[in-house]
């Protein structure tokens, strides 16, 4: 299984569980639209996108790769260095 299966696994089940847990939002009578409408939207949005990478990761033929310490230092020093500086 590739890792952006894992990982889109993971993201699903998380957004399932935070859409589980915005149903305890209260939802006040005279407002149509309540409190909970734009999370569940956002959540609903990260389901579908996270179930995207579980499916091309279930797809994808291709296994991880080893780790590589040196390669990796080397692509991502710019952003080490920002976070360094910041």
């Amino acid at each position: 299984m590739h890792r952006d299966a894992v990982v889109g696994g993971l993201l699903a089940v998380l957004s399932l569980v935070l859409l589980w847990e915005t149903r305890e939002i209260p939802h006040p009578p005279l407002i149509p639209i309540g409190p909970a409408f734009y999370p569940r939207v956002v959540l609903s949005i990260f389901l579908l996108l996270s179930m995207l990478l579980l499916v091309s990761g279930l797809r994808a033929s291709r296994k991880a790769h080893a780790w590589d310490w040196k390669a990796w230092f080397t692509r991502y020093r710019v952003i080490l260095g920002s976070f360094l500086l910041f």
